[in-house]
């Protein structure tokens, strides 16, 4: 199509710009906003460390998969816009790749145990 590579572009843009706003509210711990109060003590900040976690890996992953569409839309190579599964194959084959990719594995691990905290402690 004329305006695949643009769409494809913008799909990757669009991917990135999630990816670094997941980073951000890891970071900044924007994801409080979200619960309501959480017990104190060592529960609270476990709470806390796994949403920082988690978010920061989820960013990673986000903005690596972004970043291989903007590399398909530049290439015009449609085999390039891959999912995670190719976000994974393309940090293996980086230097340290396999420290990052255990790294982000453990960061989606911590995701999906923050995210039973926010289950139960979530803003309704």
């Amino acid at each position: 199509a004329p305006a695949g590579r643009i769409l494809v572009g913008a799909v990757g843009l669009g991917i990135l710009g999630g990816g670094v706003y997941h980073v951000i509210k890891g970071i900044k711990k924007g994801f409080l906003e979200d619960l309501r109060a959480t017990p104190g003590g060592e529960l609270g900040r476990g709470v806390e460390i796994l949403g920082v976690v988690g978010y920061v890996a989820k960013g990673v992953a986000l903005a690596v998969v972004g970043g291989l569409f903007l590399t398909s839309a530049a290439t015009a190579d449609p085999a390039k816009a891959q999912g995670i599964d190719g976000a994974v194959e393309t940090l293996l084959g980086a230097p340290a790749g396999p420290v990052v990719v255990i790294l982000v594995g453990a960061g989606f691990a911590a995701y999906g145990l923050y995210s039973f905290a926010r289950a139960r402690y979530a803003k309704m």
